[in-house]
């Protein structure tokens, strides 16, 4: 008898036939530690297979294989028979074991110009079969090229992995990136005001957050405004214009307003003479102050002029009064100036006329400025006395022939010489006197307080104030404010000066800042191998929320907090950690 794939036993009684059999078990790639797998082998019988781990770092359940380690595992297939088969011959397999792969990642990273680098930090992927970062030998390198003062841009983060091993691993590092963001530059346009016809003021501001070492000479261009020197009265933006800090920041811009304010036209009443006796004349006046090309065409209305004087008025001086509540003019204030009605005693006929010679135009005056005497005023040949009297004793005052100053305005001043039996009075004689407002600037004073506190106190500093004046003189108080709020971040914030206004003063307002520091932070804690951070990477354990947010400024307060400089038309005296002494902005 013959079959194939069979074995014919002879023997006593029945015929027993016995299959051969073989097992296929094909060859298995190589894997990396920690992989599982199942195997699979088939026997030809359809018999199942059983496995075998015969050497090498493996685990073996059933089909199912654990690779332990990084070498060679061997594994065996075996198919014992039965069921009219032998058993196969055992099929061995090999299986290269190689190293699995650790993932060093460098954590990227954003900071602003100017602040230091961040402490570059890692995070470790990869592990095995329960393995952890706290077996790891050594430390990643990580490294940049930027610095505090790199421009603007995005920066590679190295890693190198040479001084980290693990048994059974191979260490990979994975580049991060550190982008350098624009650092931001507050800037504050400060307000200012010009007279209708005057040229635009030096537009200033002040800037507070430079970075890196930078300082206000690294500002270029001019505020803006559209405001010309013969726009109309009424307000007009200043705008940032060609102002730039350059590439290294984001400039956070806070326009001003600049105020052109109508300009002054003087209404005076003309000096006037007349006899005891005689009718009162015509009252005349005349204007003056008008900004070319505008003429007394652009005024409406007229003048009233009234006085005290009547044709039975002894010899003596009297008010000419005006009131300008009836003009009207685009542009212009109206400022009336009181004139002087001279009544004379009647002169009988040949009397001899006289005239007053040496008073000329008066030099300009500021108030505060001390009291002066006019001097080379002569009368006629009647030998009376020269006098002199102000139209408005609210800007000046006269004692004989000294003039006190007492407010800003104008007034006229004028010069009277009575007559006698023999000469009439002389032709009065007026001149106007002009006072100008003094120089005041009111400064915010500095402050600072810890974020989450109370905002401090707002105060501010005065320099200018004349003729024993104080703060509670000013016919509009100063109002101080702050867009800080307890609530704040740390930061710089500005402290603005709004209001005070007084006839008597030009007033220069100059804004201060508010400093909010971070509220003290945890003290940071060594890096903790279970977040899968390096030993570079710090962390504070205040957990999440407002906490977390503290720690976060107290990392970046020092840099943020870098100072703050000022361009404005009012000097300042500053200490150095904070910002140099104020000056105009050129051009």
């Amino acid at each position: 008898m013959s079959a194939a794939n069979y074995v014919f036993q002879t023997g006593t009684g029945a015929v027993k036939v016995v299959g051969s059999q073989t097992i296929l078990f094909s060859a298995i790639p190589a894997q990396t530690y920690g992989s599982t797998l199942t195997l699979n082998a088939t026997a030809g019988s359809g018999l199942a297979v059983a496995f075998s781990l015969v050497s090498g770092p493996a685990t073996l359940t059933g089909s199912h294989l654990t690779l332990t380690g990084v070498g060679t595992v061997v594994i065996q297939a075996d198919q014992a028979g039965g069921s009219g088969f032998d058993p196969a011959p055992a099929v061995q397999q090999s299986i290269t074991v190689q190293p699995a792969t650790i993932t060093v990642a460098a954590t990227s990273a954003t900071q602003s110009f100017g602040t230091a680098i961040p402490a570059l930090t890692y995070q470790l992927s990869g592990f095995q079969l329960g393995d952890a970062q706290a077996l790891v030998s050594g430390l990643p390198v990580l490294a940049t090229t930027a610095t505090a003062v790199s421009a603007p841009a995005a920066y590679p983060i190295t890693v190198s992995v040479s001084g980290l091993s693990l048994t059974n691993y191979l260490f990979v590092g994975v580049p991060g990136v550190l982008t350098i963001t624009p650092a931001t530059l507050t800037v504050v346009a400060i307000s200012t005001a010009r007279a209708y016809g005057a040229t635009n003021p030096t537009l200033s501001y002040i800037a507070f957050g430079f970075a890196g070492g930078d300082t206000l000479a690294i500002m270029s261009g001019i505020l803006g405004t559209p405001a010309s020197s013969g726009s109309s009265a009424g307000p007009y933006p200043i705008t940032r214009g060609t102002l730039s800090a350059g590439a290294n920041y984001a400039v956070d811009f806070t326009p001003g307003v600049l105020t052109v304010t109508p300009a002054t036209l003087y209404v005076a009443a003309d000096a006037e003479i007349m006899s005891a006796g005689a009718a009162v004349p015509t009252l005349a006046y005349s204007m003056s102050g008008f900004i070319s090309p505008d003429t007394a065409s652009v005024v409406t209305g007229t003048p009233v002029l009234a006085t005290t004087a009547t044709s039975a008025s002894p010899a003596g001086s009297y008010p000419i009064t005006v009131s300008a509540a009836g003009l009207s003019a685009s542009n212009y204030a109206f400022i009336p100036i009181t004139g002087i009605l001279s009544v004379t005693t009647a002169a009988s006929a040949g009397s001899t006329a006289q005239a007053i010679s040496g008073f000329g135009p008066l030099p300009a005056q500021v108030y505060g400025d001390a009291t002066f005497t006019l001097t080379g005023v002569t009368g006629g040949g009647s030998g009376q006395p020269v006098l002199f009297i102000s139209g408005n004793p609210a800007v000046a005052t006269v004692s004989g022939s000294q003039i006190t100053i007492v407010g800003a305005g104008s007034c006229s001043i004028t010069a009277t010489q009575a007559g006698d039996s023999s000469y009439a009075a002389a032709t009065p004689v007026a001149e106007t006197l002009t006072v100008a407002p003094a120089a005041l600037t009111i400064t915010a004073t500095d402050k600072t307080f810890v974020a989450g506190g109370a905002v401090p106190a707002l105060s501010a500093a005065y320099a200018g104030f004349v003729n024993g004046d104080l703060a509670a003189s000013l016919t509009t108080p100063a109002v101080l404010s702050t867009t800080a709020t307890s609530a704040s971040l740390a930061g710089l914030y500005p402290i603005t000066v709004s209001g005070a206004t007084d006839p008597n003063y030009t007033i220069t307002l100059v804004t201060g800042v508010m400093t909010v520091t971070a509220a003290p932070a945890a003290p940071a804690a060594t890096a903790s191998p279970s977040t899968g951070q390096g030993s570079n990477f710090f962390k504070c354990g205040l957990g999440s929320g407002i906490g977390a947010l503290a720690c976060l400024l107290a990392l970046i307060l020092r840099a943020q907090l870098s100072g703050s400089q000022c361009r404005s038309t009012a000097h300042r005296a500053r200490s150095a950690d904070t910002r140099p002494p104020s000056r105009p902005l050129d051009g």
